[in-house]
């Protein structure tokens, strides 16, 4: 998973990025779930700890992912970030276009 400091740096028109941030357990589960996913999927995965980014993108709940494909954005905040790995699997899987 490629570390970012914005989402402005990054240019692929479909990707997955992760706000979290260093020392939060849920932030740390979430990063080794989608790492452990990254090979089965042809969409680059990306981390941003920028909190000052996230905020500014409105999450202030972390973690928070985020898909992007074909102009559509999918979000999973904290909230409903707490799927293991097959449920988080399927979840891409579904909303990638």
């Amino acid at each position: 998973m490629k570390q970012v400091d914005s989402v402005k740096d990054i240019t692929d028109n479909v990707f997955l990025l992760k706000y979290g941030q260093e020392f939060c357990i849920p932030c740390e589960m979430t990063e080794r779930n989608l790492e452990s996913l990254e090979e089965k999927f042809s969409v680059p995965f990306y981390s941003c700890m920028n909190i000052d980014e996230s905020i500014e993108e409105g999450y202030t709940a972390l973690p928070a992912i985020i898909l992007v494909s074909n102009g559509s954005k999918k979000t999973l905040t904290q909230v409903d970030i707490m799927m293991d790995e097959d449920e988080l699997e399927e979840w891409i899987k579904n909303n990638i276009e």
